[in-house]
């Protein structure tokens, strides 16, 4: 009924109110203003109060200055929806971070995990209409597209904010790693570390974020005065041992390659190549990753990473949902700098 109703609502010009919200819900008005007041103490099916919450929300209901408190006040709370892994080496940093404005804010944090309830509902947007959370970060993915969970968001008038990803999205508010920076500061670590010809395993057509690394590669090694090649490492959904034995070849093929970047990932495999084709690492070849996956350092040699900045992605997606919620619209596109951790892999020869 409500997609039905919808139209002829705005075609009569005034507001959308209780009495059209419980016709297109299938209830009664009296149900509706007990959902919509949220007054304690009354038993309503969780069903019933989720189909009620979302027809008034797709509706574009909005109460008067003299509705229920429960229009007016907040629930002091944010959700953060996550596309990682708890186990990721993404997710732990960006939640220390987005916790540090929480702590601040005195705000409760609410980890989503987007499952849908027996309406069809995602729960962020569950604990959104049912006032358990102002707002939401997304963890998302570079290349994360609108469809989804952004249009879903936007469609209800959600704040939110994107952690990693969304950078080319317009009308979203995103923090993104500088992955020009990221590239960048790894071309120029191999080149005071001795390297002349470094090769960076990468694929530019993939998204912005491997693009503008690339980009940073390039532009520190011509800083540097060092020459630079880059290759597109492997194909879609290739199985390790292909990759590696790919990677050999490039080695054999390419005896004046003194440096390698890449993923944590590849550079993982490099190092398995190397060792089986006897080139010495660092001393005849350096790898650093332009990600910094968790178990970089126990590998052997261990692996030297730039760094994405997650704990500080965490907090200034924080700092700028909290301006949402206030009620500042505003657009914001911010990128925060990679740090260098240098290692064994790519050490400096002393003989």
């Amino acid at each position: 009924m409500s997609e039905s109703n919808g139209p002829i609502l705005k075609k009569r010009g005034r507001s959308v109110t209780s009495r059209d919200v419980a016709y297109a819900a299938g209830v009664s008005q009296s149900l509706v203003s007990l959902i919509l007041s949220d007054k304690p103490g009354k038993k309503i099916r969780p069903e019933t109060r989720t189909h009620v919450l979302m027809v008034a929300s797709e509706m574009g209901y909005r109460p008067n200055m003299q509705a229920s408190a429960m229009k007016l006040k907040k629930a002091q709370a944010i959700g953060l929806l996550s596309v990682w892994d708890p186990g990721s080496f993404v997710f732990p940093p960006v939640v220390n971070g987005l916790k540090s404005v929480c702590d601040k804010e005195g705000l409760a944090l609410t980890i989503c995990t987007g499952r849908s309830d027996e309406s069809g509902m995602p729960d962020y947007l569950s604990y959104f209409l049912q006032n358990r959370l102002d707002g939401l970060v997304y963890l998302s993915r570079v290349g994360v597209t609108r469809a989804g969970v952004i249009e879903l968001l936007q469609q209800h008038r959600i704040p939110f904010v994107c952690a990693i990803g969304a950078k080319d999205l317009e009308e979203v508010s995103s923090v993104d790693v500088d992955f020009f920076l990221n590239g960048r500061l790894a071309a120029e670590h191999l080149a005071a570390s001795g390297c002349r010809y470094p090769v960076m395993g990468i694929d530019p057509l993939v998204n912005y974020a491997e693009k503008e690394r690339l980009e940073g590669f390039l532009s520190g090694c011509m800083k540097t005065g060092i020459h630079a090649s880059y290759l597109i490492p492997w194909e879609v959904g290739e199985a390790d041992e292909p990759a590696k034995e790919r990677l050999r070849r490039l080695l054999r093929e390419t005896p004046d390659m003194d440096g390698f970047v890449s993923s944590t990932h590849m550079s993982r495999l490099i190092l398995e190549a190397a060792r089986i084709e006897g080139i010495r690492v660092p001393e005849q070849l350096k790898v650093i990753a332009i990600d910094n996956d968790a178990y970089a350092p126990y590998l052997t040699p261990s692996l030297s990473t730039v760094d994405e900045p997650l704990e500080s992605i965490g907090r200034v997606a924080g700092e700028i949902l909290v301006r949402r919620i206030s009620g500042n619209e505003e657009v914001v596109k911010a990128e925060e700098p990679p740090s260098l951790s240098p290692r064994e892999s790519s050490r400096v020869n002393t003989a």
